[in-house]
Order: structure tokens, then C-alpha cells, then sequence
């Protein structure tokens, strides 16, 4: 995810996203805790900006993009594509100030019907 999330970014003129362990962990259990939850917020849990302030303590600016998905539309390259074609989750990935990147994966039951999905977490930092 990093890498089709990176070369975006080069096609419209934006460095490299560097993978952070801190956003890691923090986007792993974030993706985690909204599978259990069966609905994304961004502030489940605790606040999203005390949270990955939490993650990366010497961050100025911070972003979270978040989806998920069932069979086909839940690989990688499919919520990358979702998430360009979502003028606001576009604008978070292809913010050129952001230089570092953790992503959290969950997959397992989902939502109040219990389907089988893949959630993602997609956190940012500069």
C-alpha cells in the first residue's frame, strides 16, 4: 500500500511517504478496534489527533484516511483507488508536507451483518 500510495504522490510532485512504527502500531490497533466497533470514526478509541499525537510526538501536522472493503474492494490497490477518487482523502495523501506513513489492516466480521471484510488505517505525519 505504501508503495502504490508513494508513487501517487511522485506523479503529482510529492516526496516519498517514510513508514513510521509509531503510526504502524497506532493504525493497527485503530484498524483493529473498528472492526470490533463494525463502523469507521476516527475517534473511536480516544481523539484522532491525541492519538497519533501519541504515535508521533514531534509531529506538526497529522491526517488519517480510513476505509473498507469486501472480496475485490478490499485489496490494497482498490482502497488506494477509493480513496482517489474521495476529494478528501485525496487531499490527505497527496499532501506534499507529509513525509511519514503507518497503515493498519484488519480484516475479520464487519458491520451489524457480520460480513466478512477488510478495514483499513491509514496514518500521517509530518
Amino acid at each position: 500500500m505504501e508503495t502504490s500510495i508513494n508513487s501517487l504522490r511522485a506523479q503529482h510532485g510529492c516526496g516519498p511517504l517514510r513508514l513510521h512504527l509509531g503510526l504502524s502500531r497506532s493504525a493497527g490497533k485503530q484498524a483493529r478496534l473498528l472492526l470490533a466497533d463494525g463502523e469507521l470514526n476516527h475517534d473511536a478509541g480516544s481523539p484522532m489527533p491525541q492519538r497519533l499525537h501519541r504515535a508521533a510526538p514531534s509531529a506538526s501536522l497529522l491526517g488519517e484516511d480510513l476505509a473498507w472493503g469486501t472480496g475485490s474492494a478490499a485489496l490494497p490497490r482498490s482502497i488506494v483507488r477509493a480513496w482517489m477518487h474521495s476529494p478528501m482523502h485525496r487531499q490527505i495523501m497527496l499532501d506534499c508536507r507529509f513525509s511519514q506513513l503507518g497503515v493498519g489492516i484488519a480484516a475479520g466480521r464487519f458491520g451489524q451483518r457480520g460480513m466478512r471484510a477488510t478495514v483499513y488505517a491509514a496514518d500521517f505525519a509530518a
